[in-house]
């Protein structure tokens, strides 16, 4: 076992992470760096049966940034299964992931949801939903707000913030996330970070988000949408207008 936690560990530590990190210095946007993908949680799922796909997307998230080839891969169904015991034991005991690569380790809930994964498929019984987990339990889906038409709101960095920077970019680039190198969360942030021009056509910020060509942000590995034309555009009206923290 500390064999494995050694490798584990190494090959964490030795890989660059796809997702938020996904690799932009070409654009002189984003330096490649560690940043986890965004946290979309367990009561995201709460209405759904335990699949593996769910469990990837759970509990087994981190895991993913790494571990998806090579030696301990644990990409596919029957890779996970094969390792199982190992992968438990590592979780139960906070060994992975590791947190000296900016992860927190898994919640009970987490914990319960592989755990329940495992045990299912070893008997070939049913999964159960995720809210039906006791230490879940009272996991629900987050209520859905109404989203208004952002082509009638006013252009402002609040609304721009809340309706396309929160969604789309700050699981990321937000000044919480560990070891981010691009901040957007703040005008000051963007400026530090030299994403904003003195138009939007000069502007990296803007460049990037145009889903249209080979790399954008943010990236498909993601798992966020792109930015739609309209959000594009309410972003380009705001640099246009000067960047503005508060009208």
């Amino acid at each position: 076992m500390k064999k494995l936690s050694l490798i584990l560990f190494i090959s964490m530590a030795g890989l660059s992470f796809v997702g938020c990190s996904y690799p932009l210095e070409e654009a002189g946007l984003f330096k490649s760096g560690k940043s986890s993908l965004p946290d979309l949680g367990a009561l995201s799922y709460a209405d759904q049966e335990i699949t593996f796909n769910v469990v990837k997307s759970t509990a087994m998230r981190a895991c993913m940034e790494c571990h998806t080839n090579g030696k301990n891969a644990m990409g596919t169904e029957a890779q996970a299964l094969a390792i199982s015991k190992s992968i438990l034991d590592e979780v139960n005991s906070n060994q992975m992931p590791p947190k000296s690569s900016g992860y927190k380790s898994l919640t009970d809930c987490e914990k319960q949801i592989l755990e329940t994964y495992f045990a299912d498929k070893a008997v070939g019984r049913k999964s159960v939903k995720i809210k039906e987990l006791a230490k879940c339990a009272g996991a629900l889906p987050p209520p859905k707000e109404d989203k208004p038409d952002i082509t009638k709101l006013p252009v402002t960095f609040d609304n721009l913030q809340k309706y396309v920077l929160a969604p789309k970019c700050l699981s990321c680039h937000g000044h919480e996330v560990h070891d981010v190198e691009t901040v957007l969360d703040s005008v000051e942030g963007m400026k530090e970070a030299g994403v904003l021009g003195a138009t939007a056509e000069e502007s990296k910020i803007w460049k990037i988000t145009d889903s249209t060509q080979k790399r954008y942000m943010p990236p498909a590995k993601s798992g966020l949408p792109a930015l739609t034309a309209d959000e594009r555009l309410f972003l380009k009206k705001w640099i246009d207008a000067g960047a503005k923290e508060q009208e």
